[in-house]
């Protein structure tokens, strides 16, 4: 039954938020998950918080922090399967950047042969829906929304943070007469409302035979022990994790606006975050856009207009995967080394205002 019909105070809402060994939803998996549930009349709770065993090699781990040590035991997706159902049963799922979230979950639901719609939202797009603030990252956001965040990139603490914005959104539905869900898509129809037509996910429904077993949660790296015993290495992870989720979700629509360039330069100059650290933020998701595009075994014109785009974006950030650096002037006393012909030298990243493709890249992956 669609949830379009039914009162949002009635509505218990699942906030989620997922580590992931990278950006694509067909080629990598879960790490992390934690949900908290807000029921109506009711306060947060954090119901699920859990290491996952992707069942393959650990890679982002100097983004998230998680190794192939710390899988080890923790249980497969497919083992959480009930727990997860248990956490989301009869609620909107909610992530702040749920365009990345969803794919991934309803992935990893699929491949464990639990195939299902879930109603969604976004806690970040809603805010500009809203005439909250602009979109922005989750550290931004609660920082100006007077929400207490300290970013440390771990799904528990991520997925509180977005709880907590939450009951100002709903005050926001109620200066704005905004009662159903169908009040809220006339407000401002974004790509997530359509899913509103589907109903929440019925635990009962979830096949008997998926297992349910010990969580593993990480532990030993509160934020508190991070900075007294190995401060600078978790600095630097922090400043890395945090221009990965700024970058990122900039990337969405194919456009980076000027207070994302502004607040992008600004973590760049941060004294945590390496020039080769960027750079290899840039080479990450470069190399998701390649894996995406090179699936089918075959490469389109509109792909390639993707990938340009793409590349065109981080240059305009300092770097570009395939970008060549100018060369330094030879040590030789005898001669120095040629100037680049026009044709080989690093070309100037076109203005932003360019027309960009109608479907991008990104727009496609979190459709």
């Amino acid at each position: 039954m669609t949830i379009l019909t039914r009162a949002i105070s009635d509505t218990p809402v699942a906030v989620i938020d997922l580590e992931t060994t990278g950006l694509s939803p067909q080629g990598d998996r879960i790490v992390e998950m934690a949900v908290v549930r807000i029921d109506p009349g009711q306060a947060p709770r954090l119901v699920l918080d859990t290491l996952v065993n992707p069942q393959r090699r650990v890679s982002g781990s100097e983004i998230h922090g998680i190794y192939d040590a710390d899988v080890v035991g923790a249980p497969t997706f497919a083992d959480l399967v009930r727990p997860v159902a248990d956490a989301i049963d009869g609620a909107v799922v909610a992530s702040f950047n749920v365009y990345f979230d969803i794919k991934f979950l309803l992935n990893e639901l699929e491949l464990a042969q639990q195939p299902v719609a879930l109603p969604h939202l976004c806690l970040m797009w809603m805010r500009p829906g809203l005439g909250l603030g602009a979109r922005a990252s989750l550290e931004r956001t609660c920082a100006e929304l007077g929400v207490p965040f300290s970013a440390v990139h771990q799904a528990a603490a991520d997925a509180e943070a977005g709880a907590k914005l939450w009951p100002i959104y709903t005050n926001a539905f109620a200066a704005r007469g905004v009662r159903t869900f169908a009040d809220l898509a006339a407000v401002k129809g974004y790509k997530y409302t359509q899913s509103w037509s589907s109903a929440p996910l019925d635990r009962a429904l979830i096949s008997a035979a998926a297992p349910r077993t010990g969580l593993k949660v990480r532990t030993g790296r509160t934020q508190d022990e991070q900075y007294a015993v190995r401060r600078a290495e978790w600095n630097a992870q922090d400043a890395l994790a945090a221009y990965w989720d700024a970058l990122t979700g900039a990337l969405v629509d194919n456009e980076i606006t000027a207070a994302e360039r502004a607040e992008l330069r600004r973590l760049q100059a941060s004294p945590h975050l390496r020039p080769e650290s960027i750079r290899y933020v840039h080479a990450k998701v470069m190399s998701g856009v390649l894996d995406e595009v090179s699936r089918d075994l075959q490469v389109d014109g509109p792909e390639v207009e993707w990938v340009g785009s793409v590349a065109r974006l981080l240059r305009e950030l300092g770097w570009s995967p395939g970008d060549l650096p100018v060369p330094a002037r030879a040590a030789s006393p005898v001669s120095e080394a040629p100037a680049l012909s026009a044709s080989s030298a690093p070309q100037r990243a076109p203005a932003l205002s360019a027309p960009a493709p109608a479907r991008t890249w990104w727009q496609r992956l979190f459709e």
